[in-house]
């Protein structure tokens, strides 16, 4: 406990990156070649794959609505809601010009 009883969580949290820092810096270590790197990337896409999966199959439908609308001087911001996947959602801010006349980015 190096920083006192209110920082245990801060403390363990430190630590354990400290920990991962050392592991992965002892297993990069051990890559000397080509095949040696492309293990390494198979490892790292199999945690990857692990801590995202599992991907749908299929797309499922956005379902994408609008929470609020603002306008400022020269654009308006929409709050909006959408379905990444099933049961899902993600948010987001939309920063869209004013009298926009033409398809735009």
């Amino acid at each position: 406990m190096q920083n006192g009883y209110q920082h245990m969580l801060q403390d363990d949290f430190v630590e354990r990156m400290a920990d991962l820092h050392r592991r992965v810096a002892a297993r990069v270590s051990t890559i000397h070649t080509q095949e040696d790197a492309r293990a390494y990337q198979a490892e790292i896409q199999q945690v990857v794959d692990r801590a995202f999966a599992p991907f749908p199959r299929e797309a499922c439908p956005l379902e994408a609505t609008t929470a609020w609308r603002r306008s400022y001087d020269g654009y308006e911001a929409e709050g909006i809601r959408f379905q990444i996947r099933e049961s899902f959602w993600g948010t987001g801010i939309l920063y869209l010009p004013a009298n926009l006349d033409k398809p735009a980015p």
